[in-house]
Protein backbone atom coordinates (compact mmCIF):
# COMPACT_ATOMS: atom_id res chain seq x y z
CA UNK A 1 0.00 0.00 0.00
CA UNK A 2 1.60 3.54 -1.23
CA UNK A 3 1.62 6.49 1.54
CA UNK A 4 1.48 10.09 1.34
CA UNK A 5 2.57 12.27 4.08
CA UNK A 6 -0.20 14.68 5.33
CA UNK A 7 -0.75 18.21 3.49
CA UNK A 8 1.00 16.80 0.16
CA UNK A 9 -0.43 15.52 -3.19
CA UNK A 10 -1.30 11.78 -3.15
CA UNK A 11 -0.21 10.34 -7.15
CA UNK A 12 -1.69 7.47 -7.90
CA UNK A 13 -0.71 5.28 -10.63
CA UNK A 14 -3.76 3.22 -11.52
CA UNK A 15 -4.13 0.58 -14.12
CA UNK A 16 -6.40 -0.29 -16.49
CA UNK A 17 -6.92 -3.62 -15.31
CA UNK A 18 -9.27 -6.36 -13.46
CA UNK A 19 -8.40 -6.90 -9.93
CA UNK A 20 -6.68 -9.96 -10.83
CA UNK A 21 -4.46 -8.18 -13.07
CA UNK A 22 -6.09 -9.03 -16.64
CA UNK A 23 -5.79 -5.66 -18.88
CA UNK A 24 -9.09 -4.10 -20.19
CA UNK A 25 -9.15 -1.32 -22.71
CA UNK A 26 -11.78 1.01 -21.09
CA UNK A 27 -13.71 3.78 -23.62
CA UNK A 28 -14.77 5.79 -20.64
CA UNK A 29 -13.41 6.00 -16.82
CA UNK A 30 -14.36 7.66 -13.44
CA UNK A 31 -12.95 7.66 -9.89
CA UNK A 32 -14.04 8.58 -6.21
CA UNK A 33 -11.60 8.48 -3.27
CA UNK A 34 -13.34 7.19 -0.48
CA UNK A 35 -11.90 7.54 3.65
CA UNK A 36 -11.82 4.53 5.98
CA UNK A 37 -15.20 4.83 6.70
CA UNK A 38 -16.30 5.05 3.48
CA UNK A 39 -17.11 9.06 3.45
CA UNK A 40 -16.69 10.78 0.13
CA UNK A 41 -13.00 12.78 -0.18
CA UNK A 42 -13.21 13.37 -3.80
CA UNK A 43 -16.63 13.33 -5.27
CA UNK A 44 -16.78 11.23 -8.77
CA UNK A 45 -14.40 12.83 -11.12
CA UNK A 46 -14.23 12.05 -14.96
CA UNK A 47 -10.69 10.83 -16.56
CA UNK A 48 -10.10 12.54 -19.84
CA UNK A 49 -7.72 10.21 -21.46
CA UNK A 50 -7.99 6.90 -21.19
CA UNK A 51 -5.70 5.54 -23.84
CA UNK A 52 -2.58 3.55 -22.68
CA UNK A 53 -2.53 0.84 -20.12
CA UNK A 54 -2.92 2.94 -16.94
CA UNK A 55 -3.34 6.55 -15.97
CA UNK A 56 -1.69 9.17 -13.14
CA UNK A 57 -4.60 10.16 -10.29
CA UNK A 58 -3.57 13.28 -8.19
CA UNK A 59 -5.23 13.45 -5.25
CA UNK A 60 -4.69 17.33 -4.40
CA UNK A 61 -3.35 18.18 -0.53
CA UNK A 62 -6.38 19.93 0.47
CA UNK A 63 -7.94 16.26 0.43
CA UNK A 64 -5.28 15.32 2.42
CA UNK A 65 -5.04 17.08 5.62
CA UNK A 66 -6.07 14.25 7.88
CA UNK A 67 -4.12 10.96 8.94
CA UNK A 68 -6.41 7.92 7.53
CA UNK A 69 -7.33 5.01 5.02
CA UNK A 70 -8.00 6.04 1.70
CA UNK A 71 -9.48 3.85 -1.35
CA UNK A 72 -9.64 4.82 -4.88
CA UNK A 73 -12.69 3.31 -6.48
CA UNK A 74 -12.31 3.26 -10.51
CA UNK A 75 -15.30 2.72 -12.82
CA UNK A 76 -14.10 2.21 -15.77
CA UNK A 77 -16.97 1.35 -18.96
CA UNK A 78 -15.87 -1.36 -21.13
CA UNK A 79 -17.56 -3.44 -24.52
CA UNK A 80 -17.68 -6.02 -22.18
CA UNK A 81 -20.17 -3.78 -19.75
CA UNK A 82 -18.43 -2.02 -16.55
CA UNK A 83 -15.24 -3.02 -14.49
CA UNK A 84 -14.84 -1.40 -10.98
CA UNK A 85 -11.39 -1.59 -9.17
CA UNK A 86 -10.31 -0.22 -5.67
CA UNK A 87 -6.84 1.26 -5.47
CA UNK A 88 -5.93 1.88 -1.36
CA UNK A 89 -3.21 4.54 -0.27
CA UNK A 90 -3.15 5.69 3.00
CA UNK A 91 -2.43 9.60 4.14
CA UNK A 92 0.39 8.83 7.39
CA UNK A 93 1.19 12.19 9.84
CA UNK A 94 5.10 12.14 10.87
CA UNK A 95 5.72 9.78 13.60
CA UNK A 96 6.71 12.07 16.63
CA UNK A 97 7.91 10.51 20.32
CA UNK A 98 6.48 12.59 23.08
CA UNK A 99 8.02 11.86 26.23
CA UNK A 100 5.82 9.64 28.92
CA UNK A 101 2.97 9.77 25.94
CA UNK A 102 4.56 6.70 23.52
CA UNK A 103 8.34 6.69 24.73
CA UNK A 104 10.95 6.85 27.68
CA UNK A 105 13.40 8.93 25.95
CA UNK A 106 14.23 11.18 23.23
CA UNK A 107 15.23 10.13 19.44
CA UNK A 108 18.66 11.49 20.38
CA UNK A 109 18.69 9.93 23.74
CA UNK A 110 17.43 6.18 21.89
CA UNK A 111 20.34 6.74 19.59
CA UNK A 112 22.66 7.04 22.58
CA UNK A 113 21.23 4.39 24.41
CA UNK A 114 21.75 2.43 21.46
CA UNK A 115 25.26 2.98 21.12
CA UNK A 116 26.17 1.05 24.68
CA UNK A 117 24.32 -2.08 23.73
CA UNK A 118 25.54 -4.84 21.50
CA UNK A 119 23.59 -6.83 18.98
CA UNK A 120 21.11 -3.70 17.81
CA UNK A 121 21.99 -3.85 14.14
CA UNK A 122 17.96 -3.85 12.67
CA UNK A 123 17.76 -0.97 15.18
CA UNK A 124 21.03 0.83 14.26
CA UNK A 125 20.70 -0.05 9.97
CA UNK A 126 16.43 1.41 10.31
CA UNK A 127 15.62 4.30 8.63
CA UNK A 128 14.28 6.89 10.84
CA UNK A 129 11.15 6.42 10.43
CA UNK A 130 11.01 2.69 10.93
CA UNK A 131 12.84 3.56 13.95
CA UNK A 132 10.46 5.59 15.46
CA UNK A 133 7.17 3.37 15.09
CA UNK A 134 9.32 1.01 16.57
CA UNK A 135 10.15 2.81 19.53
CA UNK A 136 6.57 3.74 20.14
CA UNK A 137 5.37 -0.04 19.85
CA UNK A 138 8.25 -0.78 22.47
CA UNK A 139 6.88 1.90 24.54
CA UNK A 140 3.48 0.52 24.43
CA UNK A 141 4.24 -3.03 25.32
CA UNK A 142 6.73 -1.71 28.01
CA UNK A 143 3.37 -0.13 29.54
CA UNK A 144 2.07 -3.55 29.72
CA UNK A 145 3.95 -4.49 32.41
CA UNK A 146 3.86 -4.25 36.45
CA UNK A 147 6.97 -2.65 37.99
CA UNK A 148 8.18 -2.56 41.36
CA UNK A 149 10.94 -0.04 43.05
CA UNK A 150 11.74 -1.06 46.22
CA UNK A 151 13.09 1.16 49.38
CA UNK A 152 16.71 1.32 48.63
CA UNK A 153 16.99 0.26 52.81
CA UNK A 154 15.88 -2.82 52.45
CA UNK A 155 18.21 -4.47 54.18
CA UNK A 156 17.14 -6.38 57.88
CA UNK A 157 15.64 -9.75 57.51
CA UNK A 158 12.32 -8.39 58.13
CA UNK A 159 11.84 -6.32 54.88
CA UNK A 160 14.16 -9.52 53.33
CA UNK A 161 11.08 -11.74 53.61
CA UNK A 162 8.20 -9.03 53.02
CA UNK A 163 9.72 -6.50 51.06
CA UNK A 164 8.30 -2.77 51.58
CA UNK A 165 8.13 -0.83 48.07
CA UNK A 166 8.61 2.64 46.98
CA UNK A 167 6.02 2.62 44.44
CA UNK A 168 4.25 0.23 42.56
CA UNK A 169 3.57 0.88 38.72
CA UNK A 170 0.78 -0.82 37.11
CA UNK A 171 -0.11 -0.43 33.40
CA UNK A 172 -2.89 2.17 34.16
CA UNK A 173 -1.20 4.56 35.96
CA UNK A 174 0.85 5.58 32.39
CA UNK A 175 -1.56 7.62 30.94
CA UNK A 176 -1.86 9.89 33.72
CA UNK A 177 2.22 9.69 34.42
CA UNK A 178 4.01 12.81 34.73
CA UNK A 179 7.25 14.47 34.26
CA UNK A 180 7.34 15.34 38.36
CA UNK A 181 6.10 11.73 39.34
CA UNK A 182 8.52 9.74 36.92
CA UNK A 183 11.53 11.69 37.87
CA UNK A 184 11.05 10.41 41.43
CA UNK A 185 12.05 7.19 40.63
CA UNK A 186 15.50 5.90 41.14
CA UNK A 187 18.11 6.55 37.63
CA UNK A 188 18.59 2.93 38.06
CA UNK A 189 14.69 2.11 36.78
CA UNK A 190 15.17 4.91 34.52
CA UNK A 191 18.16 3.82 32.39
CA UNK A 192 16.15 -0.37 32.57
CA UNK A 193 13.74 1.51 30.83
CA UNK A 194 15.66 3.22 27.80
CA UNK A 195 17.84 0.27 27.87
CA UNK A 196 14.68 -2.14 27.77
CA UNK A 197 12.72 0.45 25.02
CA UNK A 198 15.71 0.39 22.49
CA UNK A 199 16.59 -3.75 22.68
CA UNK A 200 12.32 -4.03 22.25
CA UNK A 201 12.61 -2.03 19.47
CA UNK A 202 15.05 -3.70 17.83
CA UNK A 203 13.96 -7.00 18.33
CA UNK A 204 10.00 -5.85 16.52
CA UNK A 205 12.03 -4.80 13.57
CA UNK A 206 14.09 -8.02 13.75
CA UNK A 207 11.44 -10.15 14.22
CA UNK A 208 11.36 -13.55 15.91
CA UNK A 209 11.20 -16.40 12.83
CA UNK A 210 12.11 -19.27 15.49
CA UNK A 211 9.64 -18.07 18.40
CA UNK A 212 6.95 -17.42 15.36
CA UNK A 213 7.53 -21.50 14.58
CA UNK A 214 7.32 -22.59 18.17
CA UNK A 215 4.51 -20.47 19.39
CA UNK A 216 2.30 -21.99 16.34
CA UNK A 217 3.24 -25.12 17.48
CA UNK A 218 5.76 -26.57 15.10
CA UNK A 219 8.44 -29.84 16.25
CA UNK A 220 10.70 -30.03 13.82
CA UNK A 221 11.70 -28.14 10.90
CA UNK A 222 13.64 -29.39 8.16
CA UNK A 223 15.48 -27.44 5.12
CA UNK A 224 17.97 -30.06 3.02
CA UNK A 225 19.91 -31.79 5.78
CA UNK A 226 19.81 -29.15 8.11
CA UNK A 227 16.85 -30.15 11.32
CA UNK A 228 16.31 -28.28 13.96
CA UNK A 229 13.95 -29.72 17.03
CA UNK A 230 11.62 -27.84 18.84
CA UNK A 231 11.30 -28.32 22.95
CA UNK A 232 7.49 -30.28 23.59
CA UNK A 233 5.38 -30.45 26.42
CA UNK A 234 4.81 -27.67 28.66
CA UNK A 235 5.75 -24.37 26.86
CA UNK A 236 7.05 -21.41 28.99
CA UNK A 237 4.55 -18.55 29.11
CA UNK A 238 5.48 -15.99 26.52
CA UNK A 239 4.80 -12.11 27.72
CA UNK A 240 4.56 -8.93 26.34
CA UNK A 241 7.94 -8.30 25.93
CA UNK A 242 10.59 -9.94 24.48
CA UNK A 243 13.43 -12.03 26.61
CA UNK A 244 16.38 -10.11 25.64
CA UNK A 245 14.49 -6.56 27.31
CA UNK A 246 13.09 -8.94 30.09
CA UNK A 247 16.74 -9.07 30.73
CA UNK A 248 17.04 -5.22 30.77
CA UNK A 249 14.72 -5.46 33.71
CA UNK A 250 15.83 -7.67 36.11
CA UNK A 251 14.61 -6.41 39.60
CA UNK A 252 12.07 -4.12 38.40
CA UNK A 253 9.49 -6.29 36.70
CA UNK A 254 6.79 -7.42 39.11
CA UNK A 255 5.39 -11.02 38.36
CA UNK A 256 3.41 -11.66 41.32
CA UNK A 257 -0.33 -13.21 40.79
CA UNK A 258 -2.57 -12.98 44.15
CA UNK A 259 -5.48 -15.77 43.99
CA UNK A 260 -8.12 -14.69 46.49
CA UNK A 261 -11.83 -16.91 47.10
CA UNK A 262 -14.36 -15.11 46.07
Amino acid sequence: MNTFPVDTDAILQVPFAREDGTAVTPTAASYVVLDGDSNTVVSRTTINDVSGSSTAITVPASFNATPGARSLVLTMTTAQGTVITETVFGIVGQAALTFLVNTIQTYAQALFTAQSIPGLDAFKAAAKADQTIALIEGFRRLTLTNYVIPWPEVVDVMNYLYPRYAWEITPRMWPMMSADLYSRYPEGYHLAMRRAQVVEANFILTGDVIGDKMRSGLLAWTVGESKMMFRSGVKPLHGTLARETMNHLQGWVDNRRTITRS
